[in-house]
């Protein structure tokens, strides 16, 4: 497995336990996908866990964060909050969701 951790990958952080790993997933995507520039996104976020996206400009980014804070809709997959699918919350109970 030489070369294949990630930054978000449980092994790169040399042993140390993130911040809530014990806890269900705040915020969860599965095979996320919208256009060309989304594609297949799985991320596991907790409770107290910071994530940054990284890429180059015009990278998919901007889409991203668009279909994650609803303002866009995902062509495929699933977004979970709280292991709840997103899709089921109604837009007034989104902005409650306790995601920054």
């Amino acid at each position: 497995h030489r070369g294949k951790l990630g930054v978000g990958d449980p092994q790169s952080r040399r042993g140390r336990r993130a911040p809530g790993a014990e806890q269900p997933a705040a915020l969860e995507t599965r095979h996320l996908s919208r256009g060309s520039k989304v594609n297949d996104v799985s991320l596991t976020l907790r409770r107290g866990e910071i994530l940054g996206i990284a890429a180059l400009e015009a990278q998919g980014q901007d889409q991203l964060f668009q279909v994650l804070s609803g303002d866009r809709r995902a062509d495929s997959g699933e977004i979970l909050v709280g292991g709840e699918p997103l899709s089921a919350r109604s837009p007034t109970t989104r902005p409650g969701s306790s995601l920054a």
